[in-house]
């Protein structure tokens, strides 16, 4: 026996020791840190940097060799030009790759505020499903007493053998309960693993006032990453059509050229190269309007999206309001009178003044009450994460820490 509870307290001071703490901060920053979406983001917002400096660089050098093939046909010659993009196309060209920088960095801004809010609910889940599993275990605990009790009582001659069923059927119902509620816990905690890049099996230990999530400062709406990407396109179409229409003006470059460099060869000659785009076969002509009406097109969905991200807000805001009226209603005033009627169904129970009936039906009543106020926490809690996400909140809060390795 000796033997069997050492094993048992080192099993349980094993599972301690290796159990992962567990805050919000912690859950964002793992998050951050492990989350292979987000880290596949960051990367493609670092290649777009990496696009700007590309798009900086002057135009490459035309090198044109045409060697002779007979000796009565054209003779061989050397032509080296270099456009020097007088017409500002290399500052079109680097105003396009700069604004789908932008855009891309929008877009993972977006990312990371749909990320962190998934791990933000998942976190809020996960608190939920242990403390459910901690007062269904409390609620075990009870019945297995309420079961002793009335056993005593039935073999005293105080209750009918029947009452004893009726009770023991209950404790089966709520052991049914806690194995549901351990594998809910276990799932919640696979998925938070999951989220923030730990093994599925990690253990957690959350703090008592671990289901609070922090206020984090809201940002102007045209700071919501959704916003954000919404204006990178109207700019991005508006750099594509000022690409296009740079395109077609003339420009200035530099030549060199050598007619000959074997037998009898000719010294090198410099030269102006003027590039003059007239003729594209309708091309250009029919693309400007085209690229043109895509630019009205994304500046009236600019104008929809942020219309539906005010209305979002104000709809998350509500939301939070309603969520902490119910769990303040709770606390203040249902739980209090639930916690007397249990009171008083024990007194009842211990004295034998109450039928087993009404017992159960206050336990039951009392056990509902805290799950209903458990619920009421968890419901004001995900409020609470959909409105930091409705706001952009969490990307406006975390965008640095997740920016700052790679710069």
């Amino acid at each position: 026996m000796k033997q069997t509870i050492t094993i048992g307290l080192y099993i349980i001071l094993f599972s301690i020791g290796y159990a992962e703490p567990m805050d919000w901060n912690r859950a964002m920053e793992l998050a951050l840190q492990r989350n292979a979406e987000l880290q596949a983001v960051r990367k493609e917002w670092l290649a777009s940097q990496l696009q700007v400096a590309s798009a900086s660089a002057p135009a490459p050098l035309n090198l044109l060799i045409t060697p002779a093939l007979t000796s009565g046909g054209t003779g061989e010659e050397l032509i080296v030009h270099q456009n020097l993009e007088l017409n500002g196309l290399r500052t079109a060209r680097k105003r396009l790759a700069e604004r789908e920088r932008d855009l891309t960095y929008a877009k993972t801004l977006e990312t990371l505020n749909r990320v962190l809010a998934e791990v933000g609910l998942a976190y809020v889940e996960a608190i939920f499903a242990r403390e459910q599993l901690r007062l269904i275990e409390t609620e075990v605990q009870l019945m297995e007493r309420t079961v002793a009790l009335v056993r005593q009582q039935v073999q005293a001659g105080v209750r009918p053998g029947v009452e004893q069923i009726q009770v023991e059927i209950e404790l089966e119902r709520v052991r049914q309960r806690y194995e549901l509620a351990t594998t809910e816990a276990r799932n919640a905690s696979a998925t938070l693993s999951r989220l923030i890049g730990l093994p599925a099996d990690t253990e957690y230990t959350f703090t008592s006032d671990a289901m609070a999530v922090p206020t984090l400062s809201t940002p102007e709406l045209r700071l919501h990453p959704l916003a954000q990407e919404a204006q990178f396109q109207v700019d991005l179409q508006g750099a594509r059509l000022h690409y296009l229409q740079t395109e077609s003006l003339p420009d200035l470059g530099l030549q060199l050229r050598v007619e000959r460099w074997s037998g009898m060869r000719t010294r090198p000659g410099w030269g102006l190269l003027v590039s003059v785009p007239f003729l594209d076969y309708g091309a250009r002509r029919s693309l400007l309007p085209a690229e043109q009406n895509r630019l009205f097109a994304k500046q009236e969905l600019r104008a929809s999206i942020l219309s539906t991200l005010q209305t979002d807000i104000e709809n998350a805001r509500r939301w939070v309001d309603t969520a902490q009226r119910k769990r303040d209603t709770y606390r203040q005033n249902i739980l209090p009178r639930a916690e007397q009627l249990a009171q008083s169904a024990q007194v009842g129970l211990e004295s034998g003044q109450l039928t087993i009936l009404q017992v159960l039906e206050a336990q039951r009543t009392t056990r509902a009450v805290r799950e209903e106020l458990l619920q009421a926490e968890r419901d004001y809690a995900l409020a609470q994460v959909r409105y930091l996400t409705a706001t952009g909140a969490l990307a406006f809060h975390y965008q640095s820490k997740l920016m700052e390795d790679e710069r």
